[in-house]
């Protein structure tokens, strides 16, 4: 069914409705629905626009205190960098 024919079909009075049609002497009862349009909405369209930005991996990959101090291979007690272990 087109979109005209719908329309053509439940139009009453301009607007969008239905008719009940009902026996004499009561009358026909008159549904109208809403006509005051429909505003676009803009808000999913400008919708989280900062989420699609890359995040800033500069921040989280600078090193650790502790990650400097490993990869320094120096002993912080005698400050030699000599590779000794004893077991």
């Amino acid at each position: 069914m087109s979109v005209a024919k719908v329309r053509q079909k439940y139009q009453v009075d301009g607007t969008i409705g239905i008719v009940i049609k009902r026996e004499p002497p009561k009358r026909d009862l008159t549904y109208k629905y809403y006509n005051d349009g429909f505003v676009k909405n803009d808000y999913v369209e400008n919708a989280n626009q900062e989420d699609d930005l890359l995040p800033n991996t500069n921040k989280y990959s600078g090193r650790n205190g502790i990650v400097k101090r490993l990869l320094a291979e120096k002993c912080e007690v005698c400050r030699t960098s000599e590779k000794r272990q004893k077991l």
